[in-house]
């Protein structure tokens, strides 16, 4: 089922799930209240943008019907501030940890000669 009404085309993005991450972003802000103004403009652009590019993902992996894309934009909106840091700190985590996860699952010495 596709969406008549995309943002520029191009994009591919639809305005209802702009639209449930911006309300859900909008809504997480409610719950925060030591952001700056700029820093609160960031937050419901970062949890709009995420809904918007990660809710078709979601679907698409887990199998989700369309009934469900604006409740996971608008959830997608809402947690954002709190997502998207865990996976730049499991992003870094495994940066720093790679030649010794590597050596535990390869059987490769930590030095990097086998």
């Amino acid at each position: 089922m596709s969406d008549p009404i995309s943002v520029g085309g191009f994009l591919g993005l639809k305005y209802t799930t702009l639209l449930g991450g911006f309300l859900g972003a909008l809504v997480s802000l409610s719950f925060v209240s030591e952001l700056s103004l700029l820093a609160r403009f960031s937050a419901v652009l970062t949890g709009t943008a995420t809904a918007a590019y990660v809710t078709p993902v979601i679907m698409t992996y887990w199998n989700v019907g369309p009934p469900a894309e604006n409740g996971i934009g608008f959830l997608l909106g809402l947690t954002s501030m709190n997502l998207i840091p865990a996976v730049i700190g499991v992003s870094r985590w495994l940066r720093d940890n790679a030649r010794r996860i590597l050596a535990k699952h390869f059987n490769i010495d930590e030095g990097g000669s086998q």
